[in-house]
């Protein structure tokens, strides 16, 4: 992620799409005080994602939406996370989801 993103402030919504980044996308998104929406779409090269709420990240945050991570193992994840076509996830995070919706995922 480009350092500047951290000083969208504003931001209310963001879709990362084909991006494919190496890193962690949300360890940069989480401190953006006003993120309401995060898509990730074939956005993501890494085998773990950490969702979560610490040290006042994400704070009002609604809606998480996964989709074709190919390579992602597991993760932590809270509260509305969606996920699609996520084919080597071997870990769901299910106690702590409210609300999970799972599509075209290996068996």
């Amino acid at each position: 992620m480009p350092r500047w993103i951290t000083h969208l402030q504003d931001l209310v919504r963001i879709s990362l799409i084909c991006s494919e980044l190496r890193q962690d996308p949300l360890e940069s998104l989480q401190h953006l005080p006003n993120l309401v929406q995060v898509i990730l779409k074939r956005a993501y090269q890494g085998e773990g994602l950490c969702f979560t709420f610490k040290a006042g990240g994400f704070l009002k945050l609604k809606d998480l939406y996964l989709e074709d991570l190919k390579r992602l193992r597991w993760m932590r994840a809270e509260e509305g996370a969606i996920l699609q076509e996520i084919p080597l996830l071997k870990e769901l995070p299910l106690g702590q989801l409210q609300k999970q919706e799972l599509a075209y995922m290996s068996s």
